[in-house]
């Protein structure tokens, strides 16, 4: 059994100590009924089934299917005393539809998939209800409804891949509102005006506090010389735990509101119970769980879980893909190009070939170590494919077309249609080491077909003759017709080989090698990588 002992304070004044019990070794509470038996390793997969908070224990169950079902926790129904449940329940999705039995009840509605469109707070004349308008991962527009009337806002992206918004814009598409990102975290909100304030975060990404910013300001009315005050900002820390609690005041205010990772300007929902929207998925940070299950049904032990289980060393501040998913589908992507660059400058099979299997481990690896469903990974994941797929043809078709020109100009030769390559005379003379025919001959007839036949179609007696060249070593052998046990190597210029060259060359051909045993190495080591859970 492990717990976890968070400490905090607020404003100067000492906060409450929230103890979280994830139990690994056994099942949950006696008390889940059912549940207890149903999910006996709901510890073991980094969900809380239990805890307490300013010394009061709660217990959390989750039934068969890793749903949290009900929780006794006073951050949850509103009773300091621990013994209210809160009640939840599900559709067929297994997203969350209602949260019951706390001073005020939730209701969800959902759009496609894990995007949430309605969400109900509190019962009667003190009800907010907020609905929101989606394309995908982008809300377009937000409309709150309480009791102080109706807001409507809408909202404005910076560029297409962008999933918080830049600008909110009234119902009557003036503009209210817009954001600036700083180095750091930091966020600068400017109000058409009003009065600009700057969010701060922790390392967590969580809101810390704000400071009014009138050098921001949309409109100037002169320098403001009086003191800034810092306001804390309603916040939950990473495992959920109350930094500063949120106003039980509930307005009708549609503005964005960053508190729970602000840094990622991920917005908190209007209401007391301070529901995120992360990537994909809303947020309940009192839970430490998502609302929704994971669309990766292989991201994680539980597919409610957040990080999982681990806030403090690990983040899901999208609710997207995680940075190892990322990384490798980009080794990837530079392989991929670097392959095509080494084929292109040495014709050369081997090490293209052995990048390309090292690139097809990449993209594997990215695949296996993704958690969340991401469509700016799926975008980059596409537009690479089809990328890949027009360079590979266009390699295919340039070397197709070279060999059939080849193949056209050898059948015209023998066939003796005059459109044949024609082959340049060679030196008649025996060359010496070094000489300008020996390079000349050795020259010619290396741009020429390399075959033993060119021999006799010369007529060379005696004649040095390329008969075979090698791409790795670029070393061509010549045969002296007259006395055969002359035939010997030179380099492709007609050079003597130095000696040395020997080795340096076998050296290149076994590098050559070790990159292609390499890269498919590694490809059959991604196919049976299993990532931990």
């Amino acid at each position: 059994m492990t717990k976890v002992l968070i400490s905090t304070t607020s404003n100067g004044v000492a906060g409450t100590d929230t103890n979280y019990r994830y139990d690994y070794a056994d099942t949950q509470d006696s008390s889940c009924g059912p549940a207890a038996k149903a999910y006996p390793n709901a510890g073991a997969d980094i969900l809380r089934t239990g805890g307490s908070r300013a010394g009061v224990p709660y217990v959390s169950c989750h039934d068969d299917q890793g749903r949290l079902v009900s929780t006794t926790d006073p951050l949850m129904s509103g009773d300091a005393t621990g013994k209210t449940k809160v009640t939840l329940t599900h559709d067929a999705g297994g997203r969350v539809r209602t949260i019951t039995g706390g001073a005020r009840p939730v209701e969800l509605t959902w759009g496609a998939d894990t995007a949430l469109a309605i969400m109900k707070e509190g019962a009667g004349a003190d009800a907010v209800t907020t609905t929101l308008s989606r394309f995908g991962e982008r809300i377009l527009t937000k409309t709150v409804k309480g009791s102080a009337g109706t807001s409507t806002v809408k909202y404005a992206y910076g560029s297409p891949l962008d999933t918080s918004p830049t600008i909110i814009l009234k119902s009557d598409s003036a503009v209210d509102s817009y954001t600036i990102g700083l180095p750091g975290g930091a966020n600068v909100t400017v109000p058409m005006g009003g009065a600009a304030t700057v969010t701060l975060s922790g390392i967590d990404g969580a809101a810390l506090g704000t400071i009014p910013a009138p050098s921001f300001n949309a409109t100037s009315s002169g320098p403001d010389t009086s003191p800034a005050t810092v306001g804390l900002a309603p916040r939950f820390g990473a495992y959920g735990e109350p930094l500063q609690l949120p106003s039980t005041e509930v307005g009708s205010n549609a503005a964005p509101k960053y508190t729970w990772q602000a840094t990622q300007r991920q917005e908190t929902l209007e209401g007391t119970s301070s529901i995120s929207l992360v990537g994909t998925r809303p947020y309940l940070p009192a839970l430490g769980e998502f609302l929704a299950p994971d669309p990766n049904f292989q991201a994680s032990n539980n597919l409610y879980s957040y990080t999982p289980g681990d806030p403090v060393n690990g983040s899901d501040k999208s609710g997207e893909a995680n940075e190892w998913s990322w990384f490798w589908q980009i080794v990837s992507c530079v392989v991929v190009v670097a392959s095509f660059v080494v084929g292109a400058l040495t014709g050369g099979w081997l090490i293209p070939l052995g990048l390309g299997f090292a690139a097809t481990a990449a993209q594997i690896l990215s695949a296996k170590t993704q958690e969340e469903e991401s469509p700016g990974l799926n975008v980059f994941r596409q537009v690479q494919f089809w990328a890949q797929t027009v360079a590979t043809l266009a390699y295919i078709g340039f070397y197709a077309v070279k060999g059939l020109s080849y193949g056209v100009k050898w059948i015209g030769k023998k066939a003796g249609w005059g459109w044949a390559t024609k082959t340049k005379a060679a030196s008649t003379q025996p060359s010496s080491a070094g000489s300008a025919g020996a390079r000349d001959s050795v020259g010619s007839l290396r741009s020429s077909r390399s075959s033993i036949d060119l021999m006799d179609e010369l007529g060379l007696a005696p004649a040095e003759v390329v008969v075979k060249t090698s791409k790795f070593t670029r070393f061509v052998q010549t045969i002296n017709k007259a006395n055969p046990r002359s035939s010997y190597w030179r380099m492709n210029d007609g050079s003597p080989i130095p000696g040395r060259s020997y080795l340096r060359s076998l050296g290149k051909l076994s590098g050559h090698w070790a990159v292609f045993g390499g890269g498919y190495g590694f490809q059959k080591w991604a196919e049976g990588y299993q990532p931990s859970s």
